[in-house]
C-alpha cells in the first residue's frame, strides 16, 4: 500500500481521502474508490510513524464525518475555507479539540485577499486553537514574492505555525516552495509526481531533492520515495511529473547523454543507478567526467557486491 510506503520513507505527515475532503465524494456526488472510512482504515493499518490526516471543508463534511474520522484514528484534520470567509470554521477547529484531533486550518484561494488580510485571519485561527494554517495557492498564480510575503505576514501577526499548498499552473510551485520556506514556513504539501488537481502540486521527491541541495535535512528516504512515485504513480498516470531517473540526473548536475554510462557503471559496482546518482549530486558539484562516477561507484557499492568480491 502507497500509504506504507510513504511512511517507510520517513514521510512525517500523510494525507489520505478525497480531494473534496470528508463527504466530498458523497454529497457532491465526485467518484471515488472507496469511502472515507475505507481510505481512513486502510491509511490507518499501515500507517506506523507519520501523523495520518485528512481534509474537511465545512458544509460538505459534517460534524458526525469528523468525528467518526477521529474514531478511526486521524491525527490531524485540515480544515478548508475560503481566505476572507473563515468564521464558519471556528466550530470545526473545536470539535477537532474536543475529539483529540490537531486542527490545521487551511485558506483556500489565498490569492483573493492581501496578505495583511490573510495575516488577520491566521491570527482568529489561532486564537480559536489551531495549529497550523495554510497559505493556499488554489489557481496556481502566485510568484515568489508573493508566497514569501503572505507568509511572512503571518509569522509577524499571528503565533502559530505555517504551511503552504501549491500548485503548478504556471510552473512555479517548486520556486514557491523554496520561497516559503525561506520566509519561515513549517510545513509544504506536495505529492508523488506532483500528481493533483489541474495541473498538479510540489512533486514529494523533487522538493526533498532541492531541499537538500539546499541544506535542509528532510529525513526523506529519497531512494524510497522515488521508487514508490515510479512504480506506483508513474505506472498508474505515465507522463504525470518527472521520472526518477531524470530527477536524480538533475540532482547529479550530470547531462543526460551519461545515462547509459550510468546504468553500466551501476551494474558493474552492484549499484541501483539512482542511488549512484544521487551518491553523485550529495557531493554539491556538476560533473561530466567519467572517472568521477567510478570513483564514487566504488566508494559506495553496495555490501552486497563487497561480500560477491
Amino acid at each position: 500500500m502507497l500509504s506504507a510506503r510513504l511512511d517507510k520513507a520517513g514521510f512525517p505527515e500523510i494525507e489520505v481521502g478525497h480531494g473534496l475532503g470528508l463527504m466530498g465524494a458523497l454529497r457532491l456526488g465526485s467518484a471515488a474508490a472507496a469511502t472515507d472510512a475505507e481510505y481512513i482504515d486502510a491509511a490507518r493499518a499501515s500507517v506506523k510513524q507519520a501523523r495520518l490526516g485528512v481534509f474537511a471543508i465545512p458544509g460538505i463534511a459534517t460534524p458526525a464525518s469528523v468525528v467518526d474520522a477521529a474514531r478511526r484514528g486521524i491525527d490531524i484534520l485540515k480544515i478548508g475555507v475560503v481566505a476572507g470567509k473563515v468564521d464558519h470554521g471556528e466550530a470545526m477547529v473545536k470539535l477537532c479539540r474536543d475529539n483529540g484531533v490537531v486542527p490545521c486550518v487551511f485558506f483556500m484561494q489565498s490569492s483573493l485577499v492581501p496578505a495583511d488580510v490573510l495575516a488577520d485571519n491566521a491570527a482568529s485561527a489561532a486564537k480559536w486553537g489551531c495549529a497550523r494554517v495554510y497559505v493556499v495557492d488554489s489557481a496556481g498564480f502566485m510568484m515568489p514574492h508573493d508566497v514569501s510575503g503572505y507568509v511572512s505576514a503571518i509569522r509577524a501577526r499571528a503565533d502559530v505555525a505555517v504551511g503552504f499548498h501549491g500548485h503548478n499552473n504556471l510552473h512555479m510551485a517548486m520556486a514557491n516552495v523554496v520561497a516559503a520556506i525561506v520566509a519561515g514556513a513549517d510545513s509544504i504539501d506536495c505529492t508523488l509526481r506532483g500528481l493533483g488537481r489541474s495541473s498538479g502540486n510540489p512533486q514529494s521527491e523533487a522538493v526533498a531533492l532541492v531541499l537538500s541541495r539546499l541544506g535542509y535535512r528532510t529525513g526523506i528516504d529519497i531512494p524510497a520515495a522515488i521508487q514508490a512515485a515510479d512504480e506506483v504513480i508513474g505506472t498508474r498516470f505515465p507522463g504525470c511529473g518527472n521520472a526518477g531517473i531524470d530527477l536524480a540526473v538533475g540532482f547529479a548536475g550530470l547531462h543526460s547523454r551519461f545515462v547509459d554510462d550510468v546504468n553500466r557503471i551501476a551494474e558493474q559496482y552492484g549499484l541501483p543507478p539512482i542511488d549512484l546518482l544521487l551518491a553523485v549530486g550529495e557531493r554539491g558539484q556538476a560533473t561530466d567526467r567519467i572517472e568521477t562516477l567510478i570513483e564514487i561507484a566504488r566508494s559506495v557499492r553496495s555490501p552486497k557486491f563487497q561480500a560477491a568480491q
